[in-house]
């Protein structure tokens, strides 16, 4: 559980989506993981973006993301719930 871990995979998904033409989604990914790097963990802005991540897998079905995007969504979800756990 780690919160470069979880830039990392938003990075990633935010590319992928881009890629597939998802920009709007993309967008999404890009915004929460600009709050997570510049706003610190502890911050109440930070907490709202984990918090909206952690829900966020429907996204994957309404978007219809591929099984790569998808996989990176998982992990990403995953990541964030365990900052939120702790």
């Amino acid at each position: 559980m780690s919160l470069d871990l979880l830039i990392h995979y938003l990075y990633s998904l935010s590319s992928e989506l881009v890629k597939t033409g998802k920009k709007d989604t993309a967008m999404f990914f890009s915004e929460r993981c600009n709050i997570l790097e510049n706003s610190g963990i502890d911050s109440s802005d930070a907490k709202d973006a984990l918090k909206e991540l952690t829900t966020c897998r429907a996204i994957a079905q309404y978007g219809n993301f591929s099984f790569k995007e998808e996989e990176i969504l998982d992990k990403a979800i995953e990541e964030a719930i365990d900052l939120c756990s702790t």
